[in-house]
């Protein structure tokens, strides 16, 4: 790899783990450019010229990113993340960007596929959020394949958390009074689709079943059925299909993957409540759902708030 460093860096173990973790993946190569930087947000923010890119995602923080440019691939690491994790972390991190990597290389990723979403923004929007959950399932289901734990994300705790965001985020774009605009409710809404989809691409590989919730509070058992449960299944259906990002497959297979991932995230969207539609001057977004699931909801949010403060 060729390293590049923003700020204090990282110690010995710590880069060797970083070259561990591409070579378990066949990623090691000096085409491979890594950037460890303190301004994890900021850094991205230059190479993808996304001036809107944060690092918070959910109930975590993102630790690393793989960017495809035209000179090849680069991962960017949040370095503050990587110096309070230990190796073994920092490794299966590392393996997990070089599954990014292999699929950049071999152009098996939505680049260059907007036709497939027809002329709809929404559907090509849909069917982004449905690819880019695809390439984390399929990093996953390699490093499954490889041996290495499931990630952290997948745990209790993190469990706990990701159901109470995804309550708390939808309930509030719906109350924000910049929804009304329905570009700024859509976007709210789609932002909480997006990371709750890529989490539930990093449990699907290890827990096909869901992520384990069996000692999971009330709460979030009950937002994990209200919001997935009834669209868990279909998702692992198509996941099943998939194989792990270190086997190669053709364009037409790629192209019925996100055929299949936009009615996806289409189905996901409706569970968790809304809309969109084509119309004649533009495209719509719909609140849905009976006003006593909205209420159940509220209801849920204001008893872990009292939990909270208990």
């Amino acid at each position: 790899m060729h390293l590049t460093t923003q700020g204090a860096g990282l110690d010995s173990s710590r880069l060797a783990a970083l070259e561990a973790g591409l070579a378990a993946i066949g990623a090691a190569d000096s085409a491979v450019e890594v950037i460890v930087s303190d301004d994890f947000a900021g850094t991205v923010r230059q190479i993808t010229r996304d001036p809107d890119y944060g690092a918070n995602r959910g109930a975590g923080v993102v630790g690393a990113k793989t960017i495809a440019t035209d000179n090849g691939s680069v991962i960017v690491l949040n370095a503050p993340e990587f110096r309070r994790r230990g190796t073994a972390d920092l490794e299966r991190i590392l393996a997990h960007e070089g599954g990014h990597v292999l699929l950049n290389r071999r152009r098996e990723t939505v680049t260059g596929r907007r036709h497939l979403a027809g002329e709809a923004e929404w559907r090509w929007l849909l069917l982004c959020i449905g690819a880019l959950a695809i390439d984390e399932f399929r990093v996953e289901r390699a490093l499954a394949e490889l041996g290495y734990p499931p990630p952290e994300s997948c745990d209790l705790d993190h469990f706990e958390a990701t159901m109470f965001a995804v309550n708390t985020e939808i309930l509030s774009a719906c109350i924000d009074p910049a929804s009304r605009s329905p570009r700024h409710f859509a976007q709210r809404v789609i932002h909480t689709q997006d990371w709750l989809s890529k989490y539930l691409a990093y449990a699907a590989p290890f827990y096909p079943g869901g992520p384990p919730r069996t000692e999971a509070s009330q709460l979030a058992r009950a937002n994990w059925d209200d919001y997935v449960g009834n669209h868990w299944d279909e998702r692992v259906a198509l996941y099943r299909t998939l194989p792990s990002a270190r086997t190669p497959v053709g364009d037409s297979e790629v192209d019925a993957a996100l055929h299949a991932a936009l009615d996806l995230e289409i189905a996901l969207l409706a569970s968790l409540g809304f809309e969109f539609t084509s119309e004649r001057d533009g495209e719509g977004f719909w609140r849905r759902g009976t006003d006593r699931r909205w209420l159940r909801r509220e209801n849920r949010h204001r008893q872990a708030m009292d939990d909270d403060a208990a």
